[in-house]
């Protein structure tokens, strides 16, 4: 999870809090002096608010179209919280625009709302912090690399020594040069490069299955 995502979801958090807060005080006395003050940072707290709402869930649909692979359950939640959240966010605008008569339901409706909103943060906090699922396309990928050293490279030596070393990508590139250039024939140039990814995920995360 980056610093960004982190800052967004706790400026979420905060933004709520500070929109229900001035809601409560609107409620219990709408006639203070502050009022006309705490009507504002109520509204622009709570246009915040929603941008970031909106933007959590943009963040989480674009990382489901990239992996391709079905939603983990943190994420679901998260999309089913969002979906009941939002026709209350459009009652309580309605309520507060249109139906003056019905205010004295805006206290359950911003505490269902507050309720939903810090589940939607804590259930993506979790979700973006769990491991970003192997594509298809990725896991094709490694399969393919796998194979490759396991053919190629046992030619020359045993396998298990390259599996247990960790180096960078390009010191992976200087051994598989090195190796290549003992036969041209036996190792393609793209079969080589096939080879040096799939030594960096193997030094990197381990070998999957």
């Amino acid at each position: 999870m980056s610093a960004l995502q982190v800052a967004g979801l706790v400026s979420f958090a905060g933004l709520m809090f500070v929109a229900y807060f001035t809601m409560l005080h609107l409620l219990g006395s709408s006639s203070t002096g502050y009022a006309k003050l705490l009507r504002t940072v109520h509204r622009i707290a709570g246009a915040l608010a929603i941008a970031l709402y909106a933007a959590i869930m943009v963040v989480i649909l674009v990382r489901l179209k990239q992996t391709h692979v079905a939603a983990s359950p943190h994420i679901l939640l998260v999309m089913v919280l969002s979906s009941l959240m939002l026709p209350l966010l459009v009652a309580k605008i309605v309520i507060v625009e249109k139906y003056p008569e019905l205010r004295n339901r805006l206290f359950t409706i911003g505490t269902v709302l507050l309720i939903f909103g810090y589940a939607i943060f804590a259930m993506a906090l979790v979700a973006l912090k769990l491991p970003q699922p192997v594509s298809t396309e990725a896991r094709a990928e490694f399969t393919s690399g796998r194979q490759l050293f396991a053919s190629k490279c046992s030619k020359c030596h045993r396998l298990e020594k390259p599996l247990t070393v960790q180096k960078t990508a390009d010191e992976w590139r200087v051994t598989v040069s090195t190796m290549h250039k003992k036969d041209l024939s036996w190792i393609s140039g793209t079969e080589a490069e096939e080879i040096v990814r799939f030594l960096k995920t193997i030094g990197a995360e381990g070998e999957r299955d």
